[in-house]
């Protein structure tokens, strides 16, 4: 099955949230706003100012927000500041691939194609486009998937 882990989504739930508001939020806040849990609260906050999408402060008037505005983070930058690079398959991955079928491979390019369309569109979509979407009933997304779903795939099959 093709899924982003459950951590990842809570990242996009959370970093979504801090998007609708110019005020920091606070652990508290985040977990009553979103009913993630604590501990993966706390542990997302950490891994997300590492990245360098939140920004904390300590004490009081403390809190998190996003450290840069929502349009200018990517769906694929919150993703990968939990789980690391996005790959579909190991040889899709950047580096070099220790898969054992490798030299037998008849498929391991398309599986870096379809990696690299998905890869392209998450980081296309910002965090704003799925704030957007969850005003519009998913509108601007189908209309955003649609208009670059073809130059996308055409670049790389280039």
């Amino acid at each position: 099955m093709l899924r982003i882990s459950k951590m990842s989504d809570y990242a996009v739930v959370l970093v979504s949230k801090m998007a609708g508001t110019s005020e920091r939020l606070t652990l508290d806040d985040l977990v009553t706003a979103t009913a993630v849990p604590l501990a993966s609260v706390r542990k997302l906050m950490r891994l997300l100012t590492l990245a360098g999408i939140c920004v904390g402060k300590k004490g009081a008037g403390g809190g998190y927000c996003l450290q840069r505005s929502a349009s200018d983070i990517s769906v694929l930058e919150v993703l990968e500041a939990v789980d690391g690079e996005l790959a579909l398959t190991q040889c899709a991955q950047q580096g070099d691939c220790e898969c054992s079928l490798q030299p037998h491979c008849e498929v391991k390019h398309s599986w870096q194609v379809i990696n690299g369309v998905i890869r392209r569109t998450l980081s296309q979509l910002s965090i704003a486009d799925l704030s957007q979407s969850a005003h519009d009933g998913g509108q601007q997304l189908v209309h955003l998937l649609a208009t670059d779903r073809s130059l996308m795939i055409h670049q790389d099959l280039n």
